[in-house]
């Protein structure tokens, strides 16, 4: 990419180098939120990264309880290829060591 590139088409050839079985990683500063990008580039190509309307791609915002919820799409996704998108990640830190 050469410096010209915007953030969505960086994020954009991230998720294309990527599978479900390799995570992408966000470090993020105070007040930054990609998700919205990413739903952006996945719906605009459902068939390039083999997403099915509302089936194949999960977005969790990790908090209270929802460590259990994650676990489950996280070993559903495992075994049948879908997208899991944790949020917030930092609330949870000794489940991480978990995950």
């Amino acid at each position: 990419m050469d410096s010209k590139s915007s953030f969505l088409d960086i994020l954009g050839s991230s998720i294309s180098d990527s599978e479900p079985q390799i995570p992408i990683f966000f470090i993020l500063s105070p007040g930054s939120d990609p998700v919205k990008e990413v739903e952006k580039i996945i719906k605009k190509d459902r068939d390039r990264y083999r997403i099915e309307a509302g089936k194949s791609f999960f977005s969790i915002s990790l908090g209270q309880g929802q460590d259990e919820v994650a676990r489950r799409r996280i070993e559903e996704g495992n075994k049948e290829g879908h997208w899991i998108m944790l949020q917030n990640i930092h609330l949870m830190p000794t489940w991480l060591i978990e995950l």
